[in-house]
């Protein structure tokens, strides 16, 4: 079931991708983008420029951990007052310096 210039190898790239994005639960607007984004990877050929950028960002788009949270909490205001803490003492040394 090769078609459209594809190897043997490709088809199964493909396929398998293909499988792993339908596995990730995406939401409604990734799933579309994806669709759209495989859709042009399956009529593109191997030797374009733009083919290893789309199967590389529809690799990362499907292990990103969509609908998967953690308990962890996260503190704006803290991590805020660390950073400006931590680049005034920078600065500073640096200035003295």
């Amino acid at each position: 079931m090769v078609g459209q210039g594809l190897t043997q190898g490709q088809s199964i790239a493909t396929t398998l991708l293909v499988d792993t994005c339908r596995e990730a639960d995406l939401p409604p607007y990734a799933h579309n983008v994806a669709k759209s984004e495989l859709k042009r990877l399956k009529k593109m050929s191997p030797q374009m420029p733009e083919y290893p950028m789309i199967r590389h960002y529809l690799e990362l788009v499907a292990d990103l951990p969509w609908g998967k949270t953690s308990k962890e909490q996260i503190d704006i205001k803290k991590s805020r007052q660390v950073t400006y803490k931590n680049v005034s003492a920078q600065f500073n040394s640096a200035a003295i310096e």
